[in-house]
């Protein structure tokens, strides 16, 4: 199955991006000022639409303030955010079905910044099933760590070496081949939160205690 296609343009007088119904660019020269524009007769509900836009803003927001965004869902328990990254299919929502009770942070998309005190993550708006949550959940959240998904026969959890940690994470990075020009400072982010962060590889089954495993 194709990935939802947003790419950038090389457009040298002003950041251009452009999807199946939309495209958005900066505007009069300002990189904090973006329009959207939406073609005629979309045939995808215009909330898609904006939520797909947006996500790609939150994406490049996040790298601008040092951290980045990801195919992640998120938990947070004990006051601490837990995040599951990889692809489709990866088992993000069976990971956070393995966790509860928990709240949820966002089932597909998530971002971590750095501060003073940490790295933190919030919670996001982004929901493939489209729907809000009842209450929002506060936050932002000190990360407990990032796992990077791996369905398996059984369940174990290893730290990978950095130089492997740091493409593993990268690959789970949202949009990177939408906003070139910001690759170094994302590839610099990851590196980063590898560094200072927790990041592992978690092999699990679909029936595994996954509590255990996140310590």
């Amino acid at each position: 199955m194709e990935a939802y296609r947003i790419e950038a343009v090389n457009d040298p007088a002003r950041r251009l991006v452009v999807s199946y119904h939309f495209g958005i660019g900066t505007e009069g020269g300002s990189s904090a000022l973006w329009r959207l524009g939406i073609t005629d007769r979309p045939d995808e509900p215009l909330e898609r639409i904006l939520d797909n836009a947006l996500r790609f803003l939150t994406a490049r927001l996040a790298t601008d303030d040092g951290g980045f965004a990801m195919h992640a869902a998120g938990v947070a328990r004990d006051g601490r955010a837990y995040l599951f990254a990889g692809p489709s299919g990866a088992g993000k929502s069976t990971a956070v079905r393995l966790v509860t009770p928990a709240t949820g942070l966002g089932d597909d998309f998530g971002l971590v910044v750095p501060t003073e005190k940490g790295w933190v993550a919030p919670a996001l708006p982004f929901d493939n099933s489209e729907r809000n949550l009842p209450e929002p959940p506060g936050g932002p959240f000190p990360v407990a760590g990032i796992w990077r998904l791996y369905q398996a026969s059984e369940t174990r959890s290893e730290r990978p070496r950095a130089d492997l940690a740091v493409a593993s994470l990268l690959g789970c990075t949202a949009f990177p081949w939408a906003m070139p020009e910001l690759s170094e400072r994302l590839l610099e982010h990851v590196g980063r939160y590898v560094e200072e962060g927790s990041y592992r590889h978690l092999y699990f089954t679909s029936e595994a205690e996954l509590w255990p495993h996140l310590t």
